[in-house]
């Protein structure tokens, strides 16, 4: 008996020895203070039903102050009172202030957008009429020298025909009437002297050269010239 109560005395005191020990250790360390000591003793001394009892306290005093601090809340808001009518007039006109001046700012940026559009449009409208300007003034050039290499080779035509026999000169104008160049024909005898257009007329003899003859004639009196008076008679025509 005597043996047991001793072995139960060293293993108390190896115990304690172990718990003081544990206790320096976490003191030592900072991770022990008074109020975790308090806390963990509060722990130990309560029993389960009061730390619920204790945790429901402390939510309901939680949830009385968020409302008390509502309220106080509150009645600053009703202490200040509504809004008065010029102050509404006043945050109206802000807003207003505010739209109105990003309306202003969307109208200015569009009316810069149309004036360069407006800008773009008429440089292109002044280069192209820049480039119609020349082309008709090469379109005229052209038609000038076209026109003057025509006059002088018709000139050359006419000057030709007036210089060699009549009869050869029938016998050019038929190969053109054959070719339907008629209105050629009569130009070149329009432009003929008188007397020498005359003269190749009256080579027209046969029936079909006579008919080729009076059309010519009545081609050219519709322009105003005359080279056979309507008296005359064409070689092989009835009395």
């Amino acid at each position: 008996m005597r043996t047991v109560w001793t072995v139960f005395s060293l293993t108390l005191v190896i115990n304690l020895v172990l718990l003081l020990g544990f206790v320096g250790y976490l003191h030592a360390s900072d991770r022990l203070s008074k109020e975790r000591l308090r806390a963990a003793t509060a722990i130990f001394r309560l029993t389960f039903q009061q730390q619920q009892l204790a945790e429901a306290d402390a939510v309901r005093l939680a949830d009385e102050r968020q409302r008390q601090a509502e309220g106080v809340a509150r009645l600053q808001a009703v202490s200040a009172g509504p809004l008065t009518l010029a102050e509404r007039l006043d945050a109206e006109r802000q807003t207003s202030d505010v739209a109105m001046e990003r309306l202003n700012r969307m109208r200015r940026t569009k009316s810069d957008l149309e004036a360069y559009f407006n800008r773009v449009q008429a440089d292109v409208q002044k280069q192209r009429a820049q480039l119609n300007s020349r082309q008709q003034d090469l379109q005229q050039t052209l038609e000038r020298e076209a026109t003057r290499r025509d006059d002088q080779d018709f000139q050359r035509a006419v000057k030709m025909y007036e210089q060699i026999k009549p009869k050869q000169a029938k016998q050019m104008f038929q190969n053109l009437i054959a070719q339907q160049k008629t209105d050629q024909v009569v130009q070149y005898l329009a432009a003929m002297q008188l007397r020498k257009a005359a003269a190749v007329l009256k080579e027209f003899k046969t029936v079909d050269e006579i008919d080729q003859a009076t059309e010519l004639i009545q081609r050219l009196r519709e322009r105003g010239v005359d080279p056979i008076p309507a008296d005359a008679q064409l070689a092989g025509s009835a009395p």
